[in-house]
């Protein structure tokens, strides 16, 4: 690809991204995929005058998987893993054996329940992000995400309460 071509067009397709993200942040990732995907398949453009319209389709599909993100395997890959364990570290205060039961109790919760609500409340608990984010990301209905998280929230309270009176018997 050209490098000139892709300045022309690079403030065009970052107004065009700005429009449909939900931060400067999210906005530069997505524009840098932008540009990586175009350059890697620059030579599947037939028709040259067509190049703008291209590339916000590429911008488009760029953003539509950096919020459908994250993807079933790497997913489940990192709530297996150990890193489930230091996000949760960080947002809790408390000794280890606290943190870890924590963690514990979130990573059966999440598990038990149905793929797209799991993501769901793993993307608001871990990732912080709010029920609108959510919402788009999953291709979900707002009132239903925030549904969930309500319902799954006060199920995990409950569950913690449980445990902590256990323990304290």
């Amino acid at each position: 690809m050209d490098w000139e071509l892709w300045q022309k067009y690079e403030q065009y397709i970052k107004r065009f991204i700005l429009t449909i993200s939900d931060s400067d942040d999210d906005a530069e990732d997505i524009l840098q995929e932008t540009m990586q995907k175009a350059w890697r398949s620059y030579e599947t453009l037939d028709n040259i005058a067509a190049f703008g319209k291209w590339l916000k389709r590429i911008a488009q599909n760029c953003a539509a998987d950096y919020y459908r993100k994250p993807d079933n395997a790497a997913f489940l890959e990192y709530t297996n893993s150990g890193q489930f364990g230091n996000v949760v570290d960080h947002s809790v205060d408390g000794n280890i054996e606290d943190k870890i039961i924590i963690r514990d109790i979130l990573r059966e919760y999440i598990a038990e329940l149905p793929s797209e609500r799991g993501k769901a409340l793993y993307l608001n608990i871990i990732g912080g992000y709010g029920a609108t984010k959510i919402s788009r990301a999953l291709r979900l209905k707002y009132e239903t995400v925030k549904k969930w998280l309500y319902r799954d929230k006060r199920k995990i309270s409950e569950l913690l309460r449980v445990h902590l009176d256990e323990t304290c018997r």
